[in-house]
């Protein structure tokens, strides 16, 4: 894997501290939501430094099999910031791998035109929860603003 850096080009967006921070999240945040939805829990990992594209599959395969269970989506679902749906839970977890998907392409420098279709409806489904829209203007796609 290329060197991931701060600024620049191929630089992860924001303050974060390499590539290291953004696998370890990328990783666990599909195992943290299929716990939260009621999965089953699984032992932390420096993602990082073992198989993390296995440790990616199986938090994937996770979530999958815990928002695919019956009754996951109309369940209510309590997080330190609010209530949720299950349906609502799985949407903040679609948005959180896409946009650390994109991320880390443009990290390793890799095409970052993602799925336009589905980044327009995470955006759409995003502006709706802030007051606050994201300006838009000719240059930029749904893709770069989410």
């Amino acid at each position: 894997m290329p060197a991931l850096t701060r600024g620049g080009p191929g630089s992860v967006r924001g303050e974060r501290s390499g590539h290291c921070t953004l696998i370890e999240h990328f990783t666990g945040s599909a195992r943290w939501a299929a716990v939260a939805i009621g999965g089953e829990e699984v032992a932390d990992e420096d993602f990082a430094v073992v198989d993390f594209v296995a440790a990616y599959d199986q938090g994937i395969k996770g979530a999958l099999a815990a928002f695919g269970s019956e009754g996951a989506l109309e369940k209510a679902v309590r997080l330190p910031w609010g209530e949720f749906s299950g349906t609502a839970l799985i949407w903040l977890a679609i948005n959180d791998q896409f946009v650390h998907g994109w991320d880390l392409a443009r990290a390793i420098g890799h095409d970052t035109d993602l799925d336009p279709g589905l980044a327009d409806e995470l955006l759409v489904r995003g502006q709706a929860w802030i007051t606050t829209k994201v300006p838009s203007t000719a240059a930029t796609t749904a893709r770069w603003r989410l």
